[in-house]
């Protein structure tokens, strides 16, 4: 669905920008969806997010917002995913630091 509007975009309908808020919307869907590639999914939908706004599209950088969507998701597979939990908290802490030490406040945590 993203990549459909930014392909509209790119060939010149300025009616249709897609935003932060767009993506953090597919984000929430992607892990509310609970499935064990939730986390995975919604990583994807950041990262690609991030070269979006590098390549000069400002309006789709991710927020703490959509970096917290992915925390959630990934503490919420934990919940359901015992022998993991010890990899899954792991990952959300890298994750987590990765944040503090993003050159962009936007997206460091809010707390």
């Amino acid at each position: 669905i993203m990549q459909k509007l930014h392909d509209l975009r790119s060939s010149g309908r300025t009616d249709i920008i897609p935003d932060t808020e767009s993506y953090s919307i597919i984000l929430r869907a992607f892990a509310a969806s609970e499935g064990p590639n939730a986390p995975a999914l919604v990583l994807k939908m950041i990262r690609r997010m991030e070269k979006f706004a590098a390549e000069g599209y400002p309006a789709v950088k991710p927020d703490f917002k959509c970096h917290n969507v992915y925390l959630n998701a990934l503490l919420s597979t934990m919940t359901r995913e015992d022998g993991n939990r010890a990899q899954i908290a792991k990952r959300a802490e890298e994750y987590l630091y990765e944040m503090l030490r993003s050159k962009d406040e936007d997206a460091r945590p809010d707390c």
